[in-house]
């Protein structure tokens, strides 16, 4: 999930600040949402993009299921 990847490391780049001098600086990692991905890519290669791919591919499957599996008896039990 590449924009998942993204969002996420842009959500931590936060500004630092330096509580030694009180000094606030933008000292971020990423300028912006193509710096992300430009920089990631050059770090750590396309992979970085597709981690966890396969865990969250088979999480969903039986979520899945069981949310389906509850909303048809929820319809059956409403219909009455």
């Amino acid at each position: 999930m590449p924009i998942d990847v993204v969002k996420s490391r842009l959500q931590s780049d936060s500004p630092y600040v330096d509580r030694t001098t009180a000094a606030a600086g933008s000292r971020r990692v990423y300028s912006g949402v193509l710096d992300c991905v430009v920089g990631s890519w050059r770090a750590e290669g396309v992979s970085v993009f597709y981690r966890g791919l396969t865990v969250t591919c088979m999480r969903a499957f039986p979520t899945n299921a069981v949310i389906l599996v509850v909303y048809v008896n929820a319809l059956r039990l409403l219909d009455g």
